[in-house]
């Protein structure tokens, strides 16, 4: 492999993320695209359901806007992965806080988290998943009404979104090794 040629190594993402050869960022690719949607589909599913229970709110417009913002904000989570997840955050935030039926999970912060944790450095990953911690821990106290389960699944979240970015961080890593290798041979 020839000096300085780009290769989709972590050490090369930074806070804003990745960076072709050219400097600029990575594109919107469809597998983007499909993921906010999945998000999305996700959201308004699981929250509809909810909403039929008696007792729930149901779902209004502005809570529908709130859902597709927050899977809108998806879309360039590989090129900036940061600002992804402080958008998708502060409408995960917001609609959480109203009363509006929650879906299984905050699946948008979960992308948002996941992607940051693969894509940008340690320490860049370690500050923002202890904002977040702290922004989950405030957006959740909030409204008041909050039990176990909601408590319970914002942890698991979490939890569960550094490991699978974990995950992903070192499938790219074996990846960028298993090709400087076969470049070598």
């Amino acid at each position: 492999m020839r000096r300085g040629a780009w290769t989709p190594n972590v050490e090369r993402v930074g806070a804003t993320g990745p960076t072709e050869p050219s400097g600029s960022p990575s594109r919107i690719t469809w597998s983007d695209a499909t993921v906010a949607a999945a998000v999305f589909t996700l959201n308004i599913s699981t929250a509809l359901l909810a909403s039929t229970r008696p007792f729930e709110p149901s779902l209004d417009a502005v809570a529908v806007t709130l859902l597709v913002a927050q899977s809108f904000a998806l879309l360039p989570r590989r090129a900036h992965p940061v600002v992804a997840i402080a958008v998708v955050g502060v409408f995960a935030a917001a609609y959480g806080m109203a009363d509006w039926p929650d879906p299984l999970a905050p699946f948008g912060p979960f992308v948002a988290l996941s992607t940051v944790v693969e894509r940008c450095r340690r320490r860049t990953a370690l500050a923002v998943t202890v904002i977040s911690a702290f922004a989950v821990v405030a957006a959740t106290a909030a409204p008041g009404d909050s039990d176990a389960l909601d408590w319970g699944v914002a942890l698991l979240s979490m939890v569960l979104a550094v490991v699978v970015g974990e995950v992903l961080r070192g499938r790219q890593t074996a990846l960028a090794e298993l090709e400087q290798r076969n470049q070598r041979a």
